[in-house]
């Protein structure tokens, strides 16, 4: 798990910084990966998620109303300054998987 944690994030950083949609596409398969195999009880992983999520793939206004809760509050999430309780952070994850498999 950590190994492929290290990559998705080492993925993303390059992906942020060359703007790549290309490579972003291609790398859904792993991200969703990732998203399934993440501690759901550990914020650095939940806050890594949701902000790899919202970088790249789904708007945050999009989940803030999916998910019933504010686009700031979803903001101070991706900001590691609160998360949600750890019982609402499946639900969180598996409407970004859901989104993706779109």
């Amino acid at each position: 798990m950590e190994n492929l944690k290290e990559r998705i994030e080492d993925y993303f950083s390059q992906v942020q910084y060359r703007g790549d949609d290309e490579t972003t596409q291609s790398l859904k398969p792993d991200f969703i990966r990732y998203l399934g195999l993440i501690d759901h009880t550990n914020d650095e992983d939940f806050t890594t998620a949701v902000r790899i999520a919202t970088d790249h793939y789904v708007q945050k206004y999009e989940l803030s109303r999916e998910i019933g809760t504010s686009k700031p509050t979803v903001e101070r999430w991706i900001e590691g300054k609160n998360t949600p309780h750890p019982a609402m952070r499946p639900a969180v994850i598996e409407w970004i998987i859901e989104k993706l498999q779109e």
